[in-house]
């Protein structure tokens, strides 16, 4: 079968979805399984937030080198062969499990390898999108996409828990290793096409570094594109700073009821699928600017409803709103970004934006725990004027600290979000940038 009589379009976009959604869900079972026999071995939280800093970390520092050969490569290609990588590395860890020599800085290495895979694959990914969709169905595109990667939430950690006591931790890295096939099998039926080369995407005689800080240089040398980055960065920031501390914090505040954190966290899932859904159903508003701006303020308010929420109702509400609206705000971010920047150099800008809006997470991710236990709550279980204007907003008593911390942050996003209307260049965007038609060799 050639390529071009393969699924393409929108049907060729779920099919990789599901490809993925698929693979996604048999990872986070893996995920979630570790985790389990990590914390039975070292009885330590600090090496479960590890993992997730060392997946993280590849994405930011890697994700520029990444989408210079993204924007050089075939990109089914690249999400081809890195699908087959990590379904590699998880059959590393399934023998060194089977041979029980499996410790947990092996953990470390596979997460590091894998964020590494994921600084590939997503750029390229979320570049075809723009080349396999005409611009009035990338809002459709990303609900899509979306929706299929929160749906995992879902359904991975209820799998996991129920198979988990059956099949053990080797069985679920074998369904795991099944899945990465299956999101391989369906990327080969999708029709993928290439670009237009340009002179932009060639950059001969180019150093790679001067390849690699292109897209960088090629955001904040935009106006409109640099301020909506900023706005991503300060909310990312400030939403991290808090979001860390949100587990420990509804646990605090209900006594540690361990049905009540499961049922927020089952709730706040359903929100972001729904939002997906809506996102792909709907098609996206005609002004996207403005209607991202509103979302993001939206965040804020969700978030904020959490925070000052003292029992389960108020904190499912506030969380269904907040991650419904996050779905709809990153896939309208998502096709603004992929309607006005070049398809040719899609996979360096988008890797950029990623690094840029994302480079203060691990920090803040590092930092909350230690503000919260320190800081915040200690000063909320005494007679200090932190307490006095906070414990009349979200009360007193255990996790009352971290939902000062969860209501600041909320409201610094609702604030960037609205402040956003006031920069010019980003509430103009769709005039001063306007739609490109994108060109493919195939």
């Amino acid at each position: 079968m050639t390529d071009r009589k393969r699924i393409h379009g929108l049907f060729g976009i779920a099919a990789i979805s599901f490809g993925q959604f698929v693979s996604i869900v048999g990872s986070n079972m893996t995920n979630f399984a570790l985790m389990i026999w990590a914390w039975q071995v070292t009885g330590r939280a600090t090496a479960l937030a590890l993992v997730g800093v060392f997946t993280f970390l590849p994405m930011i520092l890697l994700g520029p080198i990444a989408g210079v050969y993204v924007d050089r490569w075939n990109r089914k290609r690249v999400m081809v062969w890195s699908d087959l990588a990590a379904g590699i590395v998880t059959i590393a860890l399934f023998a060194l499990f089977r041979l029980g020599r499996l410790d947990v800085w092996h953990l470390f290495v596979s997460a590091t390898l894998f964020g590494t895979l994921n600084a590939f694959q997503q750029p390229a990914f979320e570049a075809s999108i723009s080349l396999m969709v005409p611009p009035q169905q990338y809002a459709r595109a990303n609900g899509l996409v979306a929706m299929s990667q929160n749906a995992t939430g879902i359904l991975a950690p209820i799998l996991a828990g129920a198979l988990l006591g059956f099949i053990g931790l080797g069985g679920i890295m074998i369904i795991d290793i099944c899945t990465f096939l299956f999101a391989v099998g369906s990327l080969l039926l999708v029709h993928v096409p290439q670009p237009t080369s340009t002179e932009a995407s060639m950059m001969t005689g180019e150093s790679l570094l001067h390849r690699v800080v292109f897209g960088i240089r090629y955001i904040l040398q935009t106006p409109s594109l640099r301020a909506l980055t900023l706005v991503f960065f300060v909310a990312i920031v400030a939403l991290n700073f808090s979001a860390v501390t949100l587990t420990p914090m509804i646990l605090a505040r209900s006594g540690n009821n361990e049905m009540a954190l499961g049922t927020f966290n089952s709730i706040i899932s359903i929100g972001a699928v729904l939002g997906g859904a809506l996102l792909a159903a709907w098609g996206g508003p005609r002004r996207r600017t403005p209607a991202l701006l509103v979302g993001v303020s939206l965040i804020g308010v969700g978030y904020a409803t959490v925070a000052i929420g003292r029992g389960l109702l108020v904190w499912v509400i506030g969380g269904f709103i907040t991650t419904l609206v996050v779905s709809l705000t990153i896939g309208i971010n998502q096709s603004i970004w992929q309607a006005k920047v070049p398809a040719d150099i899609q996979g360096r800008v988008l890797a950029a934006r990623f690094a840029l809006a994302n480079w203060g997470r691990p920090l803040i991710m590092v930092a909350a725990g230690p503000v919260a236990d320190y800081l915040c709550e200690p000063a909320m279980s005494s007679d200090t004027l932190f307490a006095r204007v906070f414990g009349s907003i979200v009360g007193l008593g255990p996790g009352t600290g971290m939902a000062a911390m969860l209501l600041m942050s909320a409201v610094l996003v609702a604030i960037i979000g609205l402040s956003g209307f006031a920069a010019g260049s980003l509430r103009r965007i769709d005039f001063l940038l306007p739609d490109l038609e994108h060109g493919t060799e195939d």
